[in-house]
């Protein structure tokens, strides 16, 4: 349990890193999704836009402990630049390459020396104004589905939505639509 407790804080210090203004970012609806990078979903129906394209960041690769990871997150900047006013992160963790498909949920998984990892979808979200707030899937009982409709070595398109928790306080938010389209970077 200990280690499930680090693999939370050790996944939620990204989001916090990349969060720390006062408003959700609302989506323009005149502004089409361009071949730039953009992360978009409704928190709790809220509609938040991320297209800051200096502040994406993805990562693909087998991990030392067998399991296969895609990451992506983007973030929004304040205007003064000393933080972002929010932030959302998609990851998947499968045991053979992640590829284009269907994905659903997660589930802990034996891994020999490395004990008991998890295999499946987390996703994050952090505002400005929740303060040091993250909000992420509940990996006891994870709420959330992944289709990546596209994954090449220049791009990800995908969508995804899922129930995401404040692990102290145990705080849910509803993440619907979401959908995005980002460069890779790694």
């Amino acid at each position: 349990m200990k280690s499930r407790f680090n693999f939370i804080l050790l996944t939620l210090f990204p989001i916090l890193l990349f969060t720390c203004s006062n408003t959700y970012e609302k989506i323009d609806k005149s502004k089409k999704p361009k071949e730039e990078s953009y992360l978009k979903a409704k928190i709790n129906g809220e509609e938040v836009f991320i297209d800051a394209q200096e502040y994406f960041n993805t990562f693909y690769g087998e991990q030392p402990d067998g399991r296969w990871y895609l990451g992506i997150s983007g973030g929004m900047p304040e205007e003064e630049n000393l933080g972002l006013i929010n932030s959302i992160t998609v990851q998947i963790w499968q045991l053979n390459p992640v590829k284009e498909g269907n994905y659903e949920n997660g589930r802990w998984e034996e891994m020999g020396f490395y004990g008991n990892l998890y295999v499946g979808i987390l996703l994050g979200y952090a505002n400005k104004d929740l303060g040091m707030m993250a909000f992420v899937t509940d990996m006891e009982k994870p709420q959330a589905t992944l289709q990546i409709t596209e994954l090449t070595k220049e791009y990800i398109r995908a969508t995804f939505a899922g129930t995401i928790y404040e692990p102290v306080t145990g705080q849910s938010m509803i993440l619907t639509e979401g959908e995005l389209f980002v460069k890779r970077t790694d």
